[in-house]
């Protein structure tokens, strides 16, 4: 039927495709407010929390969505310290020079359309 060799040459073959990366789309809603821009939680790249990040020749910087399900979750509450440390990581980025996705935290998103784009404008 197949040669060892040709079956030795399509596991290689198998080997390499499974372990090339490709590069992938992500849509990314981009609001020219203050700077920020709106990206889904799910997406991975440079995150910024509450230590220092270095942003040598960085332009934009993701913000831990915690920072946001925090803010989100004391503003339905009334309001408290959670805004207060989501404008200053903000802030903190911005002083650097680089711009901020902040990641929208869907699973902590309201059911509501209207709640969740009233949500939106207020972050």
């Amino acid at each position: 039927m197949f040669s060892p060799q040709f079956i030795f040459a399509v596991l290689i073959l198998l080997f390499l495709s499974s372990s090339i990366s490709v590069a992938r789309d992500v849509e990314v809603l981009v609001e020219s407010r203050k700077g920020i821009g709106l990206i889904p939680a799910s997406w991975r790249g440079i995150r910024h929390g509450t230590d220092t990040l270095p942003l040598e020749g960085l332009s934009w910087v993701r913000i831990d969505p915690s920072l946001v399900v925090t803010a989100w979750r004391e503003k339905i509450g009334g309001g408290g310290p959670g805004w207060v440390a989501l404008e200053r990581t903000i802030d903190s980025v911005r002083s650097q020079g680089a711009r901020v996705f902040l990641p929208l935290p869907t699973a902590a998103a309201p059911k509501s359309q209207e709640t969740w784009c009233k949500r939106i404008e207020d972050t």
